[in-house]
């Protein structure tokens, strides 16, 4: 039995490091790499193409979530912004948000790259940098739109012995079991 928690403790403080460590390094790779992306498909050659819309949104939505988690993760540090009033549901909110968006700008990247391969004659009517601008818009309106719950269903809760947190408040626990299911379909599928 003893073993047993020395292990967990090993465990523990391994999944610690790697959280306090390896956190940062990916939200800085990504960040850079992301606005490299960025800076490629708007403002070269490339912004002409649809591609490079979908591209571009896609490395928005991705840094826009690798901020989220960095405030998340700042908490580590002592940077307790995610843990405070108004600045928790925001946070929540934007996480659904570039988190949907990443996916669907992903799925609609496919979607063109499929009709392009599929359709070759028809690439000029259905896939142009003003429709891609459209359809990215329309996600991203979309998605504001559905994930306001998150403005109301959470907020700073007191948790016994552990103290003020970020969390679904508890008279909406059963709403967001319900919403939860939703989006990891609408994401998912």
């Amino acid at each position: 039995e003893v073993g047993n928690i020395s292990e967990y403790h090993h465990l523990r403080t391994f999944i610690n490091g790697l959280d306090y460590y390896f956190v940062p390094i990916v939200i800085l790779t990504g960040c850079v790499g992301n606005s490299l992306s960025f800076i490629v498909f708007t403002l070269t050659p490339l912004k002409s193409l649809s591609s490079s819309v979908y591209l571009a949104a896609l490395a928005v939505s991705d840094t826009g979530f690798l901020f989220c988690v960095f405030f998340s993760w700042a908490n580590n540090i002592g940077l307790t912004v995610y843990h405070k009033p108004g600045w928790c549901p925001l946070f929540v909110y934007l996480t659904y948000i570039f988190s949907f968006l990443s996916v669907w700008y992903v799925a609609a990247f496919t979607c063109e790259r499929f009709i392009v391969v599929k359709f070759p004659f028809r690439r000029a009517d259905l896939c142009n940098a003003r429709k891609a601008r459209i359809v990215v818009i329309t996600f991203a309106a979309f998605a504001c739109i559905i994930y306001t719950f998150a403005l109301w269903t959470s907020d700073i809760s007191n948790i016994k012995g552990f103290g003020e947190f970020c969390t679904t408040l508890p008279e909406y626990q059963d709403l967001m079991e319900v919403l939860n299911i939703v989006d990891t379909v609408i994401t998912l599928i």
